[in-house]
């Protein structure tokens, strides 16, 4: 059976816990920010709760096993469906994924079972239950915004972190370069490093302590 076909049958099965044809995208491309550097993902298979597609109403990821080099499938946990299931060979491994990586749900089960086990948990699967993960404890749709409600802005603040870091690396070579040249240009970057430290207050105060330049 090749990859199209089993995304056919898994397609099938999504169709029978209620997905109709719109709810379901193949080969659906998705921001990925939550790992150390962002990039643009691709999974086989997905399906959602509403429309436009997006983190917020993800339900439901199908990938490959071999694709990912047998290590869980946590690379699409940015995609924002709470399960995930890797194929791999003639089994299906369900997985719980979270915006802090993915854990093993349940049993495997044989490929060509996958219709029979998604009617026998429609009830935890279909769209009725997944669409209703980003209400659960005791937060309604419209309590929150986006961000919140599928747990990316934990993410986000990694994000932010890692690129504020490079950017410091960055900065520090660059001052380095600057030794002994124009006194200019070192003036540009004390000014540039008050500006970006004004984001964290507890690590500008050294800037106060580096020697006033003028112009040449």
């Amino acid at each position: 059976m090749t990859k199209t076909d089993i995304v056919s049958m898994f397609k099938a099965a999504l169709v029978g816990a209620g997905y109709d044809d719109a709810r379901i995208r193949k080969n659906y491309e998705f921001s990925d920010l939550i790992g150390t550097a962002a990039q643009l993902r691709r999974i086989p298979l997905a399906s959602f709760a509403g429309y436009p597609q997006s983190y917020r109403n993800a339900c439901v990821g199908v990938t490959f096993a071999d694709d990912l080099g047998g290590k869980p499938p946590n690379e699409f946990c940015a995609l924002g469906a709470p399960l995930l299931l890797t194929v791999q060979r003639n089994n299906v491994q369900p997985w719980a994924a979270g915006v802090d990586g993915t854990r093993v749900l349940g049993q495997s089960f044989r490929l060509r079972d996958t219709q029979r086990v998604f009617r026998e948990k429609q009830a935890i699967w279909g769209l009725e239950a997944l669409g209703r993960v980003r209400k659960s404890g005791g937060f309604s749709s419209h309590s929150q915004s986006d961000i919140f409600d599928s747990g990316l802005a934990k993410g986000l603040e990694r994000r932010f972190r890692c690129v504020s870091k490079n950017c410091w690396r960055i900065v520090l070579r660059k001052l380095r370069r600057l030794t002994g040249k124009s006194m200019v240009a070192l003036r540009k970057y004390r000014r540039f490093l008050r500006s970006y430290f004004a984001l964290s207050p507890r690590k500008s105060s050294w800037i106060g302590r580096m020697p006033k330049v003028g112009v040449d």
